[in-house]
């Protein structure tokens, strides 16, 4: 990882930090072996292979893309897909294929995060209907560490969200300390 704009360094992830992970997760998007999961993201992120990881672990089926294809994944949703992770960049782009089409009753959200994402576009998501978690999370802590279902809670589009649930945020001095089984090894 090289942070956002640091200098890139190797992180010691354990088998136990991903399958922390895989239970923080299930604890706040409930995924069960019924869902059907579209990875656009890259696998050599974080972020895209703990998609793969999770659906190993907890058995849902996966659409895995290589680069992002906003008809094919268009048509992934209207024919039973349940669940994407997007960045901002991706879901401006489906919500500008959909123009306010409504997601079909059997989509239950846009996982996003890997980037800030502005206001202006999570206030048309709840203007659209449309579920999205918003999730901040980091390579050192094996993918996310907080989140929130943005349409429950809009207040706080600003936010990134309650700590998943193994996982312990403090701030002092305006430093920000992560601990919990999903933290990284070592660098």
């Amino acid at each position: 990882t090289s942070g956002t704009t640091g200098v890139p360094k190797m992180v010691q992830l354990s088998f136990n930090n991903f399958i922390s992970s895989v239970d923080a997760w299930n604890k706040v998007l409930e995924i069960t072996k019924k869902d059907i999961y579209i990875q656009c993201l890259p696998l050599n992120h974080i972020a895209g292979i703990s998609i793969i990881i999770r659906s190993q672990c907890i058995g849902f089926k996966t659409i895995i893309l290589d680069k992002f294809n906003v008809k094919f994944i268009n048509e992934e949703i209207e024919n039973g897909a349940t669940l994407i992770s997007l960045i901002p960049s991706m879901l401006k782009r489906l919500i500008d294929f959909r123009r306010g089409k409504k997601f079909p009753r059997h989509f239950r959200g846009i996982i996003l995060g890997g980037n800030s994402c502005p206001s202006s576009l999570l206030r048309k998501c709840l203007e659209y209907n449309i579920p999205v978690f918003k999730t901040y999370g980091m390579t050192e802590t094996c993918s996310g560490v907080s989140g929130f279902w943005v349409n429950k809670f809009p207040e706080y589009v600003e936010s990134v969200g309650q700590p998943f649930h193994n996982a312990t945020v403090n701030i002092k001095d305006s430093k920000v300390s992560i601990e919990g089984p999903i933290v990284m090894t070592k660098y």
